[in-house]
């Protein structure tokens, strides 16, 4: 009798009569001599026979390397060994052979013990073997190592025996052809198993088949095929659809298969399950010619080889795609002309060889050269072949370029700082009363985020500019004037209120003030500190410089904008604190009452350790107590000490506000609300303000919009709402609009103002950005930042719809109970 295990070539047949001991393997026939080196030569698979009762039988290579036994050591012995004191006394061994003569085959993850007793995480498959009579004849077992999860794809081989062994050693892959109109032309047991179908129930259909109904009717699947015809490759993660309908999601790369004369004759898709990340049981395997092109259609990987002494023996597409050289002028040459002449006289390429050979395999991210000289950040992989006697046949390498994801990450990591420091500058601004000390603080955090060597801070007086704080400087420079035209830096951004930037005074048409030349400056960015009186003169001029040439990234230029409108929150503050001291005194010249004097400056006294609520109640206080016997300035100054505490607190709040969301303390407290009742309170306290600007505001209310929301920060996010349709509606009517349907609510604020520029649509929700320049509206341009916020807090989203000039339309919607985690 014969048995067939699914891994076809991993066992040897066994003629009839030629097993009567199920215990004894030694009695089946030799295998090939492929198999025999598929199976010995696979270092990161443990690969056992086991007979009927769970001894092992046989043992690979990569049993040995997983596992600590030698075979010697092990073979007759039972697998019981294999694991843990907790699963032998519960049984699991036997159980999971039971289950896989019942089930014929069986999967399992656990904690697996090698020899010296530590522990790896595994994943396992055991078949049952059986002859043609369905007598059971033992256990195919293969076990897989997933603390490292490790992929295959280093243990390409140096002939197209050895791509076979490395593409079949891969197991979390679907792998198939499409013909040019996207029919499916071949099929594996990996796609198979990800995706359900058999290939007789899917060789000719058309791969739309697997993407869900929204993307079809988009057209996803023959964009996608357009995109790989133009380009050579696509590559995307999405939802897919198994024959059964569930979803799975898939990482899928299509790439066309051109042949010699560069006809499209198909496309190869490659798709893995990123829901489980299971391996892939059955070898996936298709003809020579088919995966000589499928190999060859990758083009973000070069995946070589190189003989024992580094000298180079293949070259793919991808290879001389991202390097440069071509086959014919690269294989003979050691793989050192990759490297960077201070790493080859330091001897690292023949050092990751020795350390390749030694521990299997060596990774590494670093600078490589292309073949003109130019440099990219490389993550290089390389790994020793072996024979199946453990002889060393040379190495595999494979190289991704990671330059792009190298300065993306850097990028963010550099905005982070950023983010981090302006909230630290917001609540020290908050904190500190002194507009000296944040404007210390201001350029040394400039100084450590943006890495410049010179920093300042310059403020306007009648003769010029003055050195008001600084970093870099030589003695002396603190508190020195200077006097600086439209030509300096720092003068053209006084005179046009626009951030500017040198990246070398070399080349610039901007020319570099005494000072500047004195101290060694060859590159800057400059920033107005603005007035939050739009029509006021500007407080002054932030500069940051080097001493060396510099591409100033767009994110420092709003770093920098940031910075100076924390400096001129700081400054107005101070400002309003003088105003507020001044109206004070007048009304108490005028009253003459003593009493009632005293006892408002004892309160202010009191009340001022907390700044924003100090100046808000005493001014609200002051306005009551002088009523309609004020004279006409003293009216006035109160006036405008109202609209300055009145901002001043917005600022606050919305900075406030900021630094919790930052921090994580925004809490949303849920209570019943009725948004149609809250969008007529908030309208109501606006109506002065709205007439006084010329706009008729209205609330129309359609439907059910009620829900469990926090009152307080929707009242917040209606008043912000409400409040910017104002300050940019132009005068014209304004509409707030409630809406419910279905299990979400929308709160709708329309303008017929202004309107917003399409670049500026996503860039006003966030800090300190604002679609105005800031000469033309006061504030800080948070609010539309912290209404995004809340709305995501809230489980819900806002978006706007405007154009320059046809007003806008914010619109904030919400489910009406929000998920709780």
């Amino acid at each position: 009798m014969r048995f067939r295990l699914v891994t076809a070539g991993l066992v040897p047949d066994v003629g009839a009569g030629q097993m009567d001991d199920p215990h004894d393997f030694t009695t089946m026939q030799h295998p090939s001599p492929e198999a025999l080196a598929l199976v010995a030569g696979i270092e990161h698979y443990a690969i056992v026979v086991l007979d009927t009762e769970g001894h092992v039988l046989t043992w690979n290579q990569g049993a040995r390397l997983m596992k600590g036994w030698d075979e010697a050591e092990i073979v007759g012995r039972s697998f019981t060994l294999f694991y843990t004191e907790e699963d032998q006394r519960a049984g699991k061994p036997h159980r999971l052979l039971a289950e896989a003569v019942a089930l014929g085959r069986i999967e399992d993850e656990a904690w697996r013990v090698r020899k010296d007793g530590t522990r790896f995480w595994a994943d396992v498959v055991i078949t049952a073997l059986r002859d043609e009579r369905g007598a059971l004849r033992g256990f195919v077992k293969v076990v897989r190592d997933l603390t490292e999860r490790r992929e295959a794809e280093q243990a390409l081989r140096r002939s197209e025996d050895r791509l076979r062994l490395l593409v079949e050693s891969v197991k979390d892959y679907a792998f198939f052809m499409l013909e040019p109109d996207g029919r499916i032309a071949t099929w594996n047991p990996g796609a198979e198993r990800i995706k359900g179908w058999t290939a007789r129930e899917v060789i000719g259909r058309d791969l739309s088949i697997f993407y869900p109904a929204d993307a079809v009717a988009r057209g996803r699947p023959s964009e996608l095929l357009r995109i790989a015809t133009e380009e050579g490759r696509v590559e995307e993660e999405g939802w897919r659809v198994r024959k059964d309908g569930s979803r799975f999601w898939a990482d899928v790369v299509i790439s066309r298969v051109q042949d010699e004369s560069g006809r499209l004759v198909g496309f190869s898709k490659v798709t893995r399950d990123l829901t489980a990340r299971r391996a892939i049981d059955d070898a996936l395997r298709a003809s020579e010619e088919r995966w000589r092109l499928l190999v060859a259609s990758v083009k973000d990987y070069a995946i070589f080889m190189l003989d024992r002494d580094g000298r180079v023996a293949t070259w793919n597409a991808g290879a001389e795609q991202l390097q440069g050289y071509r086959a014919a002028e690269v294989i003979g040459r050691h793989f050192d002309v990759f490297y960077g002449d201070d790493e080859r006289a330091m001897g690292k390429p023949a050092r990751e060889l020795v350390i390749a050979e030694r521990e299997g395999r060596h990774e590494d991210e670093g600078w490589r050269v292309r073949k003109d000289g130019s440099r990219f950040w490389a993550n290089v992989v390389i790994s020793a072949m072996r024979d199946a006697n453990g002889a060393l046949l040379g190495f595999t390498k494979v190289t991704r370029d990671q330059t792009e994801q190298r300065r993306a990450t850097r990028r963010l990591e550099a905005r982070a700082r950023q983010q981090e420091a302006m909230a630290e500058l917001g609540l020290a601004a908050l904190r500190d009363r002194d507009p000296e000390a944040v404007a210390e603080r201001v350029v040394r955090s400039i100084a450590d985020v943006l890495g410049a060597d010179r920093v300042a801070l310059l403020v306007g007086d009648g003769e010029g500019m003055r050195v008001a704080a600084g970093l870099g400087w030589s003695e002396g420079t603190i508190g020195a004037r200077l006097v600086l035209d439209g030509r300096t830096l720092a003068g053209h951004v006084a005179a046009t209120r626009e951030a500017a930037v040198v990246d070398d005074f070399e080349h610039a048409s901007f020319v570099r003030s005494p000072l500047e030349q004195e101290h060694g400056v060859r590159s800057g960015v400059a920033v107005v500190v603005p007035a939050l009186e739009s029509s006021a003169r500007p407080y002054g001029v932030i500069v940051a410089l080097r001493t060396r040439p510099n591409a100033v990234d767009p994110e420092d230029v709003s770093f920098l904008r940031g910075v100076a409108n924390v400096v001129a929150a700081a400054v107005a503050r101070r400002a309003d604190e003088e105003q507020l001291r001044a109206a004070e005194l007048a009304a108490a010249e005028q009253r003459h009452e003593v009493r009632v004097r005293d006892e408002f400056i004892s309160i202010a006294a009191h009340e001022m350790r907390t700044p924003l609520n100090a100046l808000q109640l005493s001014v609200h206080a002051l306005d009551r107590v002088l009523g309609a016997d004020a004279t006409a300035p003293v009216r006035k100054r109160m006036a405008s000490a109202l609209r300055q505490t009145r901002r001043l607190g917005l600022l606050v709040d919305r900075l406030l506000d900021t630094s919790r969301i930052v921090s994580g303390h925004l809490d949303v407290v849920p209570e019943p609300v009725d948004l149609a009742e809250l969008a007529h309170e908030v309208v109501d306290t606006f109506q002065d303000a709205a007439q006084h600007a010329g706009s008729e505001l209205t609330v129309v209310a359609e439907g059910d919009a009620t829900g469990e929301w926090d009152r307080t920060l929707l009242t917040q996010v209606a008043t912000n709402l409400v409040a910017n349709a104002i300050q940019y509606g132009a005068g014209k009517p304004i509409c707030v609009r409630t809406e419910g349907a279905g299990d979400r609510a929308r709160l709708v604020v329309e303008d017929r103002g202004i309107g917003i520029g399409p670049d500026d649509l996503e860039r006003i929700f966030d800090r300190f950005q604002r679609a105005s320049p800031t000469r033309h509206v006061a504030g800080l341009g948070l609010g539309l930042y912290i209404t995004r916020e809340i709305a995501c807090r809230h489980g819900g989203h806002v978006h706007v719809e405007s154009r320059p000039g046809e007003g806008a339309r914010f619109v904030v919607e919400l489910p009406r109970a929000r998920s709780r985690a």
